[in-house]
């Protein structure tokens, strides 16, 4: 499982639709022989424990390298003339708390968390809420994916969440809607991400660094 480990305060993550095989077909000779050879690709980063860390958990629909979404949508059919449109929906789940010394620490009052979905770089319409006190609704924006036509096919983005009963982790999930429209053909959408950040965490148990 991939977690996406920022050691800031906002962390960005990229909403990307488009189709994974996770599959490599090798056919077999004359002689009824077939081999598979496949790459093996390892990497990672080591953090600092003793600087408190944002951490983005990514629990299902996660992009290849883990630190972003990748979401796959059903087949549609393109929209008739006068004829309801067909839809896929998909969601993400992500979990993300604040880790220092490999501790677990509680998201402290009165931090905010502000997360939505940025399109094309846009301004982000934003939801906010706060431990123990959580306001706001869920937050929807729209982009539109190729191929353009007559009847554009249309991506929605909806992303909500709240804390857990202790203020420990926070619990988001991203719904990506697809309507088809009336243009035959597969399209991509790469324009949105997810923004999630914390204010006024409070940082009084982090240790000093003296000057050098």
């Amino acid at each position: 499982m991939k977690k996406g480990l920022l050691l800031g305060a906002i962390l960005v993550l990229g909403a990307t639709a488009y189709g994974q095989a996770n599959k490599t077909i090798v056919p077999f000779d004359t002689d009824g022989n077939a081999t598979a050879v496949m790459p093996i690709e390892v990497t990672g980063e080591i953090h600092d424990p003793l600087k408190k860390s944002l951490v983005i958990e990514i629990i299902s629909s996660a992009s290849p390298t883990g630190t972003g979404f990748a979401f796959e949508q059903q087949d549609l059919f393109a929209t008739a003339a006068n004829a309801t449109p067909q839809v896929s929906t998909t969601a993400g789940i992500y979990k993300a708390k604040i880790l220092m010394n490999n501790v677990i620490e509680a998201f402290s009052s009165p931090t905010t968390v502000v997360y939505g979905i940025s399109v094309d770089g846009g301004n982000v319409t934003k939801d906010a809420k706060v431990p123990g006190n959580p306001t706001g609704n869920a937050i929807v924006n729209t982009g539109t994916a190729n191929p353009a036509g007559d009847v554009p096919t249309k991506v929605e983005y909806l992303t909500s969440g709240d804390f857990n009963s202790a203020n420990t982790v926070f619990d988001g999930r991203v719904e990506v809607t697809t309507t088809a429209g009336n243009i035959v053909g597969t399209y991509a959408d790469t324009s949105a991400k997810l923004i999630f950040e914390v204010v006024g965490q409070d940082m009084t148990n982090v240790p000093v660094v003296p000057a050098i």
